[in-house]
């Protein structure tokens, strides 16, 4: 099997997944993205041995028939026989060089509609890569167990500078609880803090939080919180700034309505912070191989509380030991050697099995403008109305 080419939906995308992508532009792989910023291009080479990113256009009205006829161009030129679909954006849009070119679904994220939109997808997909087990598990599960030979689990990589102290923390208050990821109410549903902040008063925590990061919530957030002192933004950081921020916290929380798994979460334990996580996949959540008791119900404040409450008051030195050294042997797992390692046999794999049904793209994709293909593909997932309602 020849190359492949990273199909993404905008460049730059942020987060976690951008993380990723650049790691595999870094190895020499392009990234095609149906939308983006022009000035943001990236190379513009496909034979020469440089890697580029290609966009699809930023101009609103764009048609989805224009950019994936453009999208075959590229990738015929890259000598392109397979494609990775992060969150399987672009898939069915005749976005293929050659029938046999192989369509491999690129899970980052869990979402609200995921059994109905996973099913009718699945039968053109030729495999399926996850972010961790747990998905992979609903995958299977959605899917039927016949396909197991079609999906994996990689091990996300995070940089990380050092493996996490071994010794317990210092016992200071007040207690350093922190957010870190994109600030914003749908998905990430830092609505949600007001409850979470009169839990912790109700449980007798002294605390201070910490929000790192950006997102349109973010001034909300500040004009909601401007007169408590408790409650401390740092925007965004990187580098040696953001590792200081999450060396300072105690506790990590996240209240979240659903998720792949978070880079900041891998980060935020190598930093040595005890996650607060809710409980999305039946407890199969990556934090539950350091203390299954670090999960909660979704969307229940009080039952976040009452884990960093349960740490300050029963956990001692020989839990906090054990903590550490659960996350030491984890986090070792998540390296760049492994990751590409699990990549690139997942890819090979997939290469050698018959591909699968080719779907042919709707008709009514050619008069499509991109941002109603957005929309669509929004409404399919079930993130349209993830926001919820806000407490």
């Amino acid at each position: 099997m020849g190359g492949s080419v990273h199909i993404l939906k905008r460049w730059p995308c942020g987060g976690g997944m951008e993380a990723i992508a650049r790691w595999h532009l870094d190895r020499g792989e392009p990234i095609f993205a149906f939308a983006g910023k022009s000035e943001l291009l990236v190379g513009d080479k496909m034979d020469g041995g440089d890697p580029a990113v290609h966009h699809g256009g930023a101009v609103p009205d764009r048609r989805v028939a224009a950019v994936a006829r453009e999208a075959c161009e590229v990738w015929s030129r890259a000598r392109w026989t397979g494609g990775i679909f992060y969150n399987g954006y672009g898939l069915g849009w005749g976005t293929e060089p050659t029938p046999e070119a192989r369509r491999i679904l690129y899970l980052h994220s869990d979402y609200p509609g995921f059994n109905r939109w996973l099913r009718a997808l699945a039968p053109y997909v030729d495999g399926v890569l996850c972010y961790n087990a747990a998905l992979r598990d609903k995958t299977l599960s959605t899917v039927g167990g016949g396909c197991a030979e079609r999906v994996f689990s990689l091990p996300l990589p995070v940089e990380i500078d050092e493996a996490p102290a071994l010794e317990p923390p210092p016992s200071r208050m007040p207690v350093v609880i922190g957010y870190s990821g994109r600030v914003q109410i749908a998905q990430k549903r830092l609505d949600r803090l007001g409850a979470f902040f009169a839990a912790l008063g109700d449980a007798g925590i002294d605390y201070r939080f910490e929000i790192l990061g950006e997102g349109d919530a973010l001034p909300e957030l500040r004009r909601r919180f401007a007169g408590d002192r408790r409650v401390l933004f740092h925007g965004h950081c990187f580098g040696a700034a953001y590792r200081a921020v999450l060396r300072r916290w105690k506790y990590l929380f996240f209240c979240s309505d659903y998720e792949g798994l978070p880079v900041s979460l891998l980060e935020g334990v190598a930093a040595g912070a005890v996650p607060v996580y809710p409980d999305f996949h039946a407890g199969k959540d990556w934090p539950a191989r350091l203390d299954p008791g670090l999960l909660y119900p979704m969307g229940d404040m009080k039952a976040a509380a009452e884990i960093i409450r349960r740490a300050e008051t029963a956990w001692g030195p020989a839990s906090w030991s054990l903590f550490r050294r659960r996350a030491r042997a984890l986090l070792a797992e998540h390296t760049r050697e492994n990751y590409f390692a699990a990549f690139d046999a997942a890819v090979e794999a997939v290469a050698f099995l018959p591909p699968r049904r080719r779907q042919r793209p709707s008709p009514w994709l050619r008069f499509t403008p991109l941002w109603l293909a957005h929309r669509l593909e929004a409404r399919r997932r079930g993130t349209h109305r993830a926001k919820g309602p806000r407490s």
